[in-house]
């Protein structure tokens, strides 16, 4: 696979969050018809009918954007198994990992979590509670379950395929191991889009990424990766009890979270050693679809740090 497929296929799994928006409308004019009939059969007044519709359909429109999010990304990532990852298993490393490794990797995710959960909050207090809610946070049990679907199991294993696999592999052969490490770490952060996220891809991009180059398998860091959004909606979970209440200012917590961090990255720096390899093949990395999705990526997280 080239750089430029690899670019498409990030694209394309961008692109699947979008579509999940005009679902969404779908879903919620399906379920308004439904709910329009339902309160039409309760005799409510025709006045009150068009508010109480309303309200009833802007209390689950992010609970359906998590049910068709989950869909299209789980439509997608049949699509990118059966049509990529299972031809080139071998050539990016998905592979039986040992017991020991992925322990081992999800250990190290897990404590990274927990230093990234004291730092977070003090670093950028309104990002971490009131945005992060407000973008993820659902509203019924069926929300929530879309949502864990979606954020634990499927995105990172799909983002493992693409980043740790597809993107690093076919960047290294290009530009080398040194660049792809680097490339695919900031590609995988900025198409976060929120601050908080942006952050957050930089270090578990640069960890992961150095594991797969120092010769472990995409299952080692699927499991990883899994270990550390599961932490993520756990917190997302526990953010959302009290999310307009003021966060007091903790700076011996700032300090342990970082501290842990930075532990976390040494062990991986001396634990997960690779050796570099120049590239094997001529040719560029850019292509449009790559510039595309960086520039959703700049966009998002524009509109999430200066919101209308």
């Amino acid at each position: 696979m080239t750089p430029q497929q690899a670019n498409r296929l990030v694209l394309g799994y961008i692109l699947a969050s979008f579509a999940a928006l005009l679902l969404t409308i779908l879903l919620a004019a399906l379920l308004g018809l439904v709910e329009g009939i339902i309160y039409a059969f309760q005799n409510i007044p025709t006045e009150r009918l068009a508010d109480e519709l309303g309200t009833w359909v802007q209390s689950i429109s992010q609970d359906l954007y998590h049910l068709a999010n989950a869909i299209l990304v789980g439509a997608f990532a049949y699509w990118l198994y059966t049509r990529y990852v299972k031809v080139l298993a071998p050539e990016i490393g998905w592979r039986k990992a040992p017991v020991p490794e992925i322990l081992e990797a999800m250990s190290l995710l897990a404590f990274f979590k927990l230093g990234y959960a004291y730092f977070s909050p003090q670093i950028f207090p309104d990002f971490y509670f009131e945005g992060l809610s407000k973008n993820f946070a659902a509203n019924t049990s069926w929300g929530w379950a879309a949502l864990f679907f979606f954020m634990v199991i499927l995105a990172p294993i799909v983002e493992e395929w693409l980043f740790r696999g597809l993107l690093l592999q076919s960047y290294a052969r290009r530009r080398g191991t040194r660049f792809a490490l680097y490339a695919q770490t900031a590609i995988f952060a900025l198409v976060h889009g929120d601050p908080v996220l942006i952050l957050d891809g930089l270090f578990v991009g640069w960890i992961l990424g150095r594991m797969v180059l120092a010769g472990a398998s995409l299952k080692t860091t699927s499991w990883a990766h899994v270990t550390f959004n599961a932490f993520a909606f756990l917190s997302l979970m526990l953010a959302t009890d009290q999310p307009a209440a003021p966060h007091p200012k903790r700076p011996t917590e700032a300090l342990l979270g970082f501290g842990i961090m930075l532990f976390v990255l040494f062990v991986v720096a001396k634990r997960w050693r690779y050796t570099e390899q120049p590239p094997v093949e001529s040719g560029p990395v850019m292509s449009g679809s790559l510039a595309v999705a960086l520039l959703i990526g700049s966009l998002s997280a524009l509109a999430n740090l200066f919101p209308p």
